[in-house]
């Protein structure tokens, strides 16, 4: 009976003992494994080369049935009219003031785009003593502009025995495009504003023309 007790005794013994030794065993520890995935990259296929499109073709005769204008044939060298100029001022029989009053003569036989070249040959031969070729043109409001420009402004470089009672002419005509010019440059000449008192303008230009006394 002892001996039955004893084994009894020894087998609880060694279970409790298994017990605690697969309950409280402590857990290893996990390995993460990492897992590396190579995605495949897709490779881009070679580019064919691209060939140039053909370029249009027109036929000859698109519009067979058009009636095209015809060719026009561009002048080439010199105008006609700079042809004229040319003549008179490398005349070899002609002073430079006869020049000067042929080209002045002449200005009504030009184009318009050959005017301020005319004009402006023209004063740059004129003497002083020969102005008064020019003078008709200039204080005449119905001359053309472009003449008028280059003849006014001349004018301006001239002594004042041509300036001034030219000026004074050109001023008092009101129906004149440099009329206002003529007038502000009275003033800045004489040293003073006469407004429109022609009178007392052309006594004061008398005055300063005056020869002086010695």
């Amino acid at each position: 009976m002892a001996f039955m007790r004893a084994g009894y005794f020894l087998a609880f013994g060694l279970g409790l003992f298994l017990f605690f030794v697969i309950f409280n065993r402590t857990p290893a520890p996990l390995v993460r494994r990492e897992v590396i995935v190579e995605i495949p990259v897709p490779i881009a296929a070679p580019r064919a080369r691209e060939e140039p499109a053909p370029a249009a073709t027109v036929p000859e005769e698109t519009y067979p049935d058009l009636n095209l204008a015809p060719r026009l044939e561009l002048q080439t060298g010199s105008l006609l009219w700079e042809d004229r100029v040319t003549a008179i001022t490398q005349s070899a029989t002609l002073t430079e003031g006869a020049k000067a009053r042929e080209l002045l003569r002449n200005l009504v036989s030009f184009p318009e785009e050959g005017l301020e070249t005319a004009t402006q040959e023209a004063v740059n031969r004129l003497p002083d003593k020969e102005f008064a070729a020019a003078l008709g043109l200039l204080i005449n409001p119905q001359t053309h502009g472009r003449v008028l420009q280059v003849l006014f402004a001349d004018l301006l470089e001239r002594p004042d025995e041509i300036t001034l009672p030219a000026l004074l002419s050109i001023a008092r005509n009101g129906t004149h495009p440099f009329a206002r010019q003529a007038r502000d440059n009275l003033g800045l000449l004489v040293g003073k504003d006469l407004g429109t008192d022609w009178n007392r303008w052309d006594a004061e230009i008398r005055h300063l023309l005056k020869p002086s006394s010695l």
